[in-house]
């Protein structure tokens, strides 16, 4: 996952009050479950939302590749300016040890003592990490710093990126789970890019229900399709959810749309699309990774595009009815 600047910016915040110790304790573990959740997704961790069942920690997060890590995490603020103990991390640590987490990390708004680091340094087979404010200040400045970097070429850079993962994902089919969801709707649209399209993407929030506006030229007149992307890693798309998609194409009166779900979709979906007059494509994991090879054998100048480009989009619906249950 990357780490843009609106979200470094509510990082920051989030920072910044815990520093001003101006919250009391609930506050502030809201605010360290949102640094520390940015922080697991940037090094390829899913963070549970909801808090309930876990475990007597703070926060759970498993590893989105093999060897799958699972990491727990337990909040404190205090109001005290003396450093935190060993007598207080060793608390932590037997609560933690109740758990099956490969790592704990125990995030504080004080420093620790010497004997509590030693204390966390001889855990074994356990990781067992302290995280204070100025570490958590280094890391945010990091960020940042690399951020400022990108910005230098950001429009560049980004898309030299988009494109290496397109091939990536061509290459190796199982990476798209590796990739969040606002960076697969950019690739998405630097990909279609590439197959002939104009590609309008739409706003991270306040998109009216489409993540992507596609057009292009069809025997002389203008075609739109919208496009909507859900990157669900293990629940299937229902009826309810592409039933607001086909009303929005009826309503704004597009051509047709492209609506892809990474896990694919249940039997019902499918059926909607016999109410409607518009062509609407259904496309799931399988979709992405073609419009990818698509994409890498035009780079490599072994694809022609047709003189309807919307047939790339339209290719595969059929394989794809075959894998709904």
């Amino acid at each position: 996952m990357s780490i843009d600047k609106t979200t470094l910016d509510n990082i920051n915040a989030h920072l910044a009050q815990l520093e001003t110790r101006s919250d009391g304790p609930q506050a502030a573990e809201k605010h360290y479950f949102e640094i520390l959740r940015a922080r697991l997704e940037y090094e390829g961790f899913d963070v549970r939302t909801d808090q309930r069942g876990m475990e007597r920690l703070d926060l759970n997060a498993t590893s989105r590749r093999e060897p799958y890590i699972r990491i727990g995490a337990e909040f404190k603020y205090y109001k005290s300016q003396q450093p935190i103990d060993e007598i207080a991390v060793r608390r932590v640590l037997e609560s933690a040890k109740r758990t099956d987490c490969d790592r704990i990390i125990f995030v504080a708004n004080r420093s620790f003592s010497t004997e509590a680091y030693k204390l966390a340094a001889q855990e074994e087979p356990v990781d067992f990490k302290l995280i204070d404010l100025p570490e958590l200040r280094k890391w945010v400045a990091r960020v940042s710093a690399a951020l400022d970097d990108v910005a230098r070429g950001f429009i560049d850079v980004t898309r030299e990126y988009l494109k290496r993962v397109a091939m990536i994902i061509a290459q190796r089919p199982e990476e798209l789970n590796s990739v969040d969801w606002r960076t697969l709707e950019e690739l998405l649209g630097e990909t279609l890019a590439e197959l002939g399209f104009d590609v309008t993407v739409t706003p991270a929030t306040g998109d009216g229900g489409k993540d992507a506006v596609v057009r292009a030229i069809v025997r002389g007149h203008g075609v739109t399709y919208y496009m909507e992307l859900k990157h669900w890693k293990t629940s299937r798309v229902g009826a309810p959810t592409v039933r607001r998609f086909l009303e929005l194409t009826a309503r704004d009166d597009v051509d047709g749309g492209l609506y892809l779900a990474t896990a694919g979709y249940t039997q019902p979906a499918f059926e909607l699309l016999a109410e409607i007059n518009r062509p609407v494509v259904l496309g799931d994991g399988g979709k992405i990774v073609s419009l990818c090879r698509t994409y890498a054998r035009s780079r490599a100048g072994l694809w022609s595009p047709p003189s309807n480009p919307f047939e790339v989009l339209q290719a595969d619906a059929q394989a794809l009815k075959s894998r709904v249950i």
